[in-house]
């Protein structure tokens, strides 16, 4: 039987150098697998020692930083050794994401049993019954009234009051992307007032182009501090398509936004008829019942059609 081999080993990646500053990277090896991970830590080129792969010298920054590297490597060491107890084979990959919070957990086929036995009973009376979950809803928003008013909490008007100083580093850059195309968006019009105000707030921005065609645009990066997000990523009304809709409508809707707020400058002619007193709005389209919600059309069939189907709802009972 072969005999296992893992190490940890830690170096800077001289290609991502800022004013300086290299950031740290770890590396795991397991019998010949290989798999990379960011320390989230950044020191000056002058004082990594690539041999040692470490920092040198008795700074006050290299000795914390060696602290921190000795650190990561045990918790490392710990993750590898928690899954070669339960797997029969395991590589780098598998450890780097234990590290990380994204391996999965085992259970026993017994575990899922009770747990599904135990969830089944929250679902069925004593009578054997499925319990309704209809107004599970209401009910939440009941419990959640009450616990607002018993301890004087208050609903949240967003995220734009979260405290990012307290997210993790990956979270926290993510976030601070969102806020910078929010914000650029707002005032841009152009795919290069876009770009040009998002670096301005420390953003790069990288465009996925179609394989054989660098003509055509698939997808777009966001890139801050080394850290890499894909549009869709940071949101779904961030992706490419999206974006590109946004700043193609932002000229045409300014444009009409200005329109309008000159013509509600000049004064207006209420016409003498019935519609005297009511607000209309400032495009008026010749009423063909389709779109006017204060005045529908009634239409004897489609509310004959209506009624039947809750006659037929009615006798088909509730669903479970």
């Amino acid at each position: 039987m072969s005999r296992s081999t893992f190490s940890v080993l830690f170096y800077v990646n001289r290609g991502k150098q800022k004013n300086g500053m290299v950031p740290v990277m770890g590396r795991v090896t397991i019998n010949g697998t290989q798999s990379q991970f960011s320390c989230k830590k950044s020191i000056p080129l002058t004082l990594w020692d690539a041999k040692g792969n470490c920092a040198k010298g008795r700074s006050k920054e290299a000795l914390q930083l060696n602290r921190d590297l000795d650190n990561i490597k045990a918790q490392i060491i710990k993750h590898y050794q928690h899954l070669a107890d339960r797997e029969a084979f395991v590589t780098a990959e598998m450890v780097r994401n234990s590290y990380q919070g994204f391996g999965s957990e085992y259970e026993t086929l017994l575990n899922a049993f009770d747990k599904d036995i135990a969830s089944f009973k929250k679902r069925v009376d004593n009578n054997g019954k499925i319990i309704s979950d209809k107004f599970e809803r209401k009910r939440s928003e009941k419990i959640v009234k009450q616990l607002k008013d018993k301890y004087g909490l208050t609903y949240s008007d967003g995220r734009g009051q979260t405290r990012t100083e307290r997210l993790h580093y990956t979270e926290r850059t993510k976030f601070e992307i969102q806020n910078a195309v929010k914000t650029a968006l707002q005032t841009s019009r152009t795919w290069q007032q876009f770009t040009d105000r998002l670096k301005r707030q420390g953003v790069e921005v990288e465009f996925k182009r179609r394989r054989g065609s660098n003509d055509v645009i698939e997808g777009i990066t966001f890139i801050k501090d080394g850290v890499r997000f894909k549009g869709s990523q940071i949101g779904r009304q961030f992706s490419y398509a999206k974006l590109n809709e946004r700043l193609a409508n932002n000229e045409p809707r300014q444009t009409i936004n200005q329109g309008q707020a000159r013509q509600n400058e000049q004064p207006r002619q209420e016409p003498n008829s019935d519609w005297q007193g009511t607000s209309r709005s400032t495009f008026d389209f010749p009423s063909l019942g389709l779109f006017d919600t204060n005045n529908p059309v009634y239409d004897p069939a489609e509310e004959d059609f209506r009624r039947r189907m809750q006659r037929k709802k009615k006798k088909r009972g509730p669903r479970l």
